[in-house]
């Protein structure tokens, strides 16, 4: 079956919602649960005690013949699909799934970047003795439905890429990931503790981008009001495309 699915993928599937090169997608079926339904890829990517459904199919259509495998799926799985025109959605509704969340992607040219007038706080590179700490901080802060919720592996790839920084005294206060892209940065993820959210701490991480490169990118979910509010105040702008969540096995 790893053969089928890897002569599909080499022909390139119209529609999917994992966009990586050949040797990543030959460690994806490696790794985790995957299905084939005629000349379509459904996996289920194991993450945080949930299972992320990808898919790779030549039309949208052709995602609902994914029901056959996961109605025998207990754990929650989670669905994305990004698009600029809410008509383009399928009825995920029909097999299973409910609607979640919804993110917006913002960004801001290095020309129309609003300066700091101060940051408070010191935001600094973060290192190796971080990572337990920043790694529980995540865990505890983020939804494995929809957020990115980074390994260890992950977190001392980005600490030697220095795309990691954080606040710190004693303890960690925040931290924040830049991951470097060949048009700027994306501002993958920041996180402060519950403990110190009146100091700032979230508009000196925003404003603390690296202004080396053309343009920032972030995600935000659109009922953060307080997070649009920060981004917007350095000049983010909304650009259109929208991440719908979509998810499945969840007890209310």
């Amino acid at each position: 079956m790893k053969q089928k699915a890897i002569e599909i993928f080499k022909n390139r599937p119209k529609y999917t919602n994992c966009f990586i090169n050949y040797n990543k997608f030959l460690t994806l079926i490696e790794n985790e649960i995957f299905f084939i339904e005629r000349n379509n890829i459904f996996i289920l990517k194991s993450e945080n005690g949930i299972f992320k459904f990808l898919y790779f199919v030549n039309s949208l259509k052709d995602i609902e013949k994914s029901d056959i495998f996961l109605k025998n799926i207990n754990t929650p799985i989670s669905l994305e699909f990004v698009t600029k025109d809410i008509k383009d959605i399928p009825k995920f509704e029909d097999f299973g799934f409910v609607f979640y969340k919804v993110f917006s992607r913002y960004f801001v040219n290095k020309e129309n970047r609003i300066l700091p007038k101060s940051i408070k706080n010191s935001i600094q590179l973060a290192d190796e003795n971080d990572i337990e700490e920043i790694h529980s901080m995540a865990i505890e802060n983020f939804d494995p439905l929809c957020d990115f919720i980074p390994t260890i592996n992950e977190l001392e790839n980005f600490i030697h890429n220095k795309e990691l920084y954080v606040a710190k005294n004693d303890e960690i206060l925040g931290f924040a990931l830049y991951l470097k892209q060949p048009y700027g940065y994306e501002l993958r993820i920041f996180c402060i503790s519950s403990k110190y959210r009146s100091m700032g701490l979230g508009y000196d991480f925003v404003a603390s981008l690296p202004n080396d490169k053309r343009i920032c990118k972030c995600w935000i979910d659109d009922n953060n009001y307080a997070s649009i509010h920060l981004n917007k105040s350095i000049g983010f702008t909304i650009d259109g495309l929208k991440n719908y969540i979509f998810i499945r096995n969840i007890s209310n």
